[in-house]
């Protein structure tokens, strides 16, 4: 259980600090031409960390589905917290945008809507609710791995397809439209693949050759991600993210990988480590505050080479806010919402 608990958490604590680069990178990616040596270079960074929203699916497919939980406590327990916390920090994101001269219904609205990057909360909500019936398909691995085959091919593989070839075949692009938006049931299938795949990753042995045919994977997917939105790219000469979708096979061969990676090599959890990653969360929600409060202040990607300006703001993006959640943390009655 320890060894678990220790890749768990080094993939929470990399995890975030994947998302604050990818967030970091693509902050101003639109914002520069494409042919620029600054947008090719932000490209690199962002297809370098498109892995983290599936890993933390992954992880709490690990967690979770070799558990017991019932509809009641997902409802008591873990869905409040998520809905508290998207609450909480909606409004001050909605606060922060609109500025001191917006009326109530402009905030209201902002805050219904939420920030960008606050879609996993609900999304999270969603997950803790499904669990009591994911945890009986877990207890059969025959199912599982039926169901995890059937739930890739349906949200993943095929509208992942669909995105590529209605970019490659515009005059198709309406049919397979249509065609997709007959699969209502693609964001549950979506949820349940990451799931089931953190929990089969976690809970089955995986042979050496197996993992080594899987780290090679993973390393290849990365600049494949690059080669493809390169290549998207001058297709359609706009810039094209569907090579960083999570549906992406390079996405989940990278995620999938860094996993596997984990579970059999991060089996020791340092002191510093430790607390980083007992932060991961307060990271996830403050992290894009931080990173807007900078750019106000003329620190933003594109104030410096972005090849090496990159990483190093992103450093200092974590930092600030590892640093701002374990403050937050220590908040009375709010700590475990705000951070």
């Amino acid at each position: 259980m320890k060894k678990q608990i220790a890749y768990l958490q080094w993939l929470r604590l990399f995890g975030a600090a994947a998302v604050v680069l990818m967030h970091t990178a693509a902050s101003r990616w639109q914002a520069v031409p494409v042919d620029s040596a600054r947008w090719l270079a932000l490209t690199g960074w962002d297809s370098l960390v498109r892995w983290p929203v599936p890993v933390f699916v992954m992880i709490t497919g690990a967690i979770f589905l070799p558990r017991k939980t019932s509809v009641r406590d997902a409802i008591r327990r873990y869905v409040p917290r998520m809905a508290l916390a998207y609450l909480i920090w909606a409004t001050v994101y909605a606060l922060h945008a609109a500025g001191p001269d917006a009326g109530f219904r402009e905030l209201v609205h902002a805050a219904a809507s939420g920030h960008y990057h606050l879609w996993y909360l609900p999304f999270l909500c969603g997950v803790y609710l499904m669990l009591p019936f994911l945890q009986k398909i877990a207890e059969d691995e025959t199912l599982t791995a039926q169901l995890l085959g059937l739930s890739l091919v349906i949200a993943q593989g095929i509208p992942w397809l669909v995105d590529l070839a209605a970019v490659l075949l515009p005059e198709w692009s309406k049919a397979l439209r249509a065609v997709e938006n007959h699969l209502h049931f693609t964001f549950f299938f979506d949820l349940l693949s990451l799931l089931l795949l953190g929990h089969l990753l976690a809970s089955r042995e995986i042979s050496p050759k197996a993992r080594r045919l899987l780290w090679v994977a993973g390393f290849l997917s990365i600049p494949l991600t690059l080669a493809g939105t390169l290549w998207l790219t001058g297709v359609t000469g706009a810039p094209s993210t569907i090579f960083f979708d999570h549906a992406s096979p390079t996405t989940l061969c990278a995620a999938a990988a860094i996993f596997v990676f984990a579970r059999y090599h991060l089996t020791a959890l340092p002191r510093w480590a430790a607390w980083l990653a007992d932060r991961s969360f307060g990271v996830y929600l403050i992290h894009v505050l931080v990173l807007e409060l900078l750019a106000q202040a003329g620190w933003d990607v594109l104030a410096f080479a972005p090849a090496w300006w990159t990483p190093v703001l992103a450093l200092a993006v974590f930092g600030i806010s590892a640093i701002a959640a374990a403050i937050l943390q220590k908040v009375p009655l709010l700590g475990k919402y705000l951070a």
